[in-house]
């Protein structure tokens, strides 16, 4: 989550760099040949070259797939309670920019606003959110989305036990179903697909006066039938 051990304290990390490095080349020993790396960047006291830097030695341990977050400092997190403020948007953004041109460099694909990855080695698992395709979620916390339904599973062990799994449920109409299709959708950098959409929801994006303003202004992008968030914004 950072390379820096200074930076893994700020944040409440329990580890420190050695200790992933460690674990990382016995999973490569063990025989694991796709591994993921999350990165969270724009930690307050971090540099731009700290970020090179972190990244530098990211990139050389050739990780197949990398995911990078920008810190968000939640209500009544520790960060919260003990007054971290976030850094500014002007500066997440250059921190964002240098981690797309640093792996887009070394050959990783930049296919979802927060994923990097080798040919071929696309999350399967996240793809299915960003599809707004359906999935089970198991144990405490977990969310799930079937059919038209999404839910939560309680945090309670004893009523997980008991069989009271879910603690919230969403029952989804078509415009809801649509509008997080969008939504998720968008994350793709390559953006969503017209005709599978148009397959999938009976909707033809190139008729929604919404999607034709954005078009027009060019905050959406048309290309090789897909629609797409203009990479400016």
């Amino acid at each position: 989550q950072a390379v820096q051990d200074r930076l893994l304290k700020s944040i409440g990390r329990i580890h420190n760099y050695s200790d992933f490095e460690n674990t990382f080349v016995w999973a490569r020993e063990a025989g694991f040949d796709n591994i993921n790396v999350d990165l969270i960047y724009a930690i307050p006291n971090e540099s731009i070259k700290t970020l090179k830097s972190d990244l530098d030695k990211i990139i050389s341990l050739n990780v197949n797939h990398i995911s990078t977050y920008s810190l968000m400092i939640e209500p009544n997190t520790v960060l919260s309670i003990n007054g971290t403020l976030p850094i500014s948007d002007s500066l997440d953004k250059k921190m964002y920019d240098v981690i797309c041109t640093a792996l887009k460099k070394e050959g990783y694909i930049h296919y979802e606003v927060s994923n990097f990855a080798k040919e071929g080695f696309y999350s399967k698992h996240n793809s299915a959110y960003w599809l707004n395709d359906n999935y089970y979620g198991f144990g405490l916390g977990a969310s799930g989305y079937i059919d038209n339904l999404r839910y939560t599973n309680t945090k309670n062990l004893s009523l997980y036990l008991k069989g009271n799994y879910i603690s919230q449920k969403e029952v989804l109409t078509k415009d809801d179903e649509i509008t997080y299709a969008l939504i998720l959708g968008f994350r793709f950098i390559k953006g969503i697909d017209i005709e599978k959409f148009k397959e999938r929801y009976n909707v033809d994006l190139l008729t929604n006066e919404k999607v034709k303003k954005l078009l027009r202004n060019k905050k959406l992008v048309l290309n090789n039938g897909s629609i797409s968030i203009n990479k400016k914004y």
